[in-house]
């Protein structure tokens, strides 16, 4: 807001890679020196606006989406709940805060207080489950190739 960052957080909010949780500082890291090379660019245009980013699968590159203007509710923010005072002050004020999620979800649900639970359409559900899956099943297989003193991965 007012041309300084304020907030960073996941996209999708039902989301959860235990990856981005252990390389959490290093995402935060190269989002932000993207932004720095880009922001007096955006700024011509706007200093109240939201980026999209996306994040390779290796974590090694990002991407740039989408620059929108800043129009709360309507822009989705992600882990912070602008109807909550505090959230909606540190979106608007700072100071920055990079938010994600630590753990998955139990039942793929989150309550929205005063309307009920936000849930995932079960066959995406199930698409994400076995995507953890294979994950697991390729990180297993990836840590067990050990020649020596080299690992294949």
């Amino acid at each position: 807001m007012d041309g300084e960052p304020t907030a960073l957080t996941i996209y999708n909010d039902f989301f959860f890679d235990e990856r981005i949780v252990a390389h959490k500082a290093e995402i935060e890291k190269q989002i932000m020196q993207l932004w720095e090379r880009v922001r007096d660019r955006i700024h011509r245009k706007s200093q109240n606006y939201c980026i999209d980013f996306a994040l390779a699968a290796s974590l090694e590159k990002i991407f740039i989406i989408e620059v929108n203007n800043f129009v709360a509710p309507v822009a989705g923010s992600g882990l912070f709940d602008y109807h909550k005072e505090a959230d909606r002050k540190l979106l608007e004020e700072g100071p920055f805060s990079f938010r994600i999620r630590t753990k998955p979800l139990k039942n793929h649900a989150i309550e929205v207080e005063g309307v009920g639970f936000r849930t995932i359409h079960p066959p995406l559900t199930r698409m994400m489950m076995n995507e953890r899956l294979q994950y697991v099943t390729e990180k297993t297989m990836a840590t067990s190739l050990n020649i020596g003193s080299c690992t294949i991965l």
